[in-house]
């Protein structure tokens, strides 16, 4: 497959190559779109972003979210040259997110114990500029690469997808899998999570438990973790205490603002109820501070865990119960097995799963 793949990445990066160059498109122009290109040569979307990856390397165009791709030059710059890194990279949204930076510790910690050079890349939430990042690997002397994606919905995981299919790199995924692509991945054990901290509160006596979510596309399985609690313990009414919230995007720079207002209106909506888990602790932390804003006070009227046990957990007047979630160990393991793929050129579709444990708190 990959012989095929890189035959009609060549197909398509060499017209339109030459397109730039013989100044059929002048500078400033836009080349035609990806799903335009895509239809053209009849090939994924994934296979033209990594020729177009390809044309931002030389300089000759560049790439905008809003203004598709615009011509730079119609000659090559003689001061672009691959760059050689012979190391395996770390690509992911931000280092401001502490899930995030843990698992690029653990991973750089891994790989500094056999000697091998590494890169970290940051692209942001733009799931565009982080298909194009991967598309670029392969230019690069570039071994493998460990990918941590944030999809926040099906358009997302249709565009991440074909860019998994065009990439001929070992690659590794860690904190989501994607089984389709049959790519390794190491994960938490999201419904072990769900399920271990819904019986935690209905061991403290809790009936009516509520579950708040912001990310239902890469969560799923914390909320079926509570379903499952949920119905050994007899309570079947409490899909009318579940609310799972899609329309939120990350917001690294500030990661409560959004997660306190979805937790006061989630509050007001369900007034009855005494306990929540929150599908991680940046939403449970909005829990507690939305409570005290409309005069509920947690753990007497309310009850508050979380997941992730991140150091929110810890800030603030009321400490989090929680849910471990060894990130480090994470990021450690998607090396060690994109490692091994590389020295010894096996494939393997993996998923190795995390569990974590309850760390205790005020909240709950």
């Amino acid at each position: 497959m990959a012989t095929t793949v890189s035959a009609k990445l060549e197909q398509i990066y060499n017209p339109l190559r030459e397109g730039i160059l013989s100044g059929r498109w002048k500078v400033g122009d836009r080349i035609p779109t990806e799903n335009e290109l895509s239809a053209e040569y009849h090939c994924s979307r994934g296979t033209v972003g990594r020729a177009l990856a390809r044309l931002v390397q030389e300089g000759l165009v560049e790439r905008r979210t809003s203004d598709g791709t615009r011509v730079l030059r119609n000659a090559v710059n003689p001061t672009v040259t691959p760059l050689e890194l012979d190391a395996c990279a770390f690509v992911y949204p931000s280092q401001r997110h502490e899930g995030m930076w843990r698992t690029l510790l653990g991973f750089q910690e891994a790989a500094a114990g056999v000697n091998r050079r590494v890169v970290s890349l940051s692209t942001g939430t733009d799931f565009r500029k982080e298909a194009e990042i991967i598309g670029r690997l392969d230019d690069f002397s570039v071994l493998g690469a460990v990918l941590l994606p944030v999809i926040v919905g099906p358009k997302e995981m249709a565009y991440y997808t074909q860019t998994l299919l065009a990439c001929r790199l070992p690659v590794v995924l860690v904190t989501m899998n994607i089984p389709s692509m049959e790519r390794p991945a190491v994960i938490s054990d999201r419904f072990h999570a769900g399920y271990t901290m819904t019986q935690y509160l209905i061991g403290k006596g809790q009936r009516k438990i509520g579950f708040l979510d912001n990310t239902t596309w890469t969560r799923r399985e914390n909320y079926l973790g509570y379903r499952q609690a949920m119905e050994e313990g007899g309570i079947t009414d409490f899909q009318k205490w579940v609310q799972l919230d899609s329309s939120m995007v990350p917001h690294f720079e500030d990661p409560t603002r959004q997660p306190i207002e979805l937790a006061k209106a989630y509050l007001l909506a369900h007034p009855d109820v005494e306990a929540v888990v929150g599908a991680d602790d940046f939403i449970a932390r909005g829990l507690v501070l939305a409570a005290e804003e409309l005069g509920r006070h947690v753990p007497t009227d309310l009850r508050v865990v979380g997941l992730n046990h991140y150091q929110i957990a810890k800030v603030g007047g009321i400490s989090l119960t929680t849910y471990s979630v060894d990130y480090e160990k994470m990021g450690r393991l998607s090396f060690e097995i994109l490692n091994r793929m590389i020295t010894e050129k096996v494939t393997t579709a993996e998923e190795v799963q995390i569990r974590g444990e309850i760390i205790p708190g005020q909240s709950a």
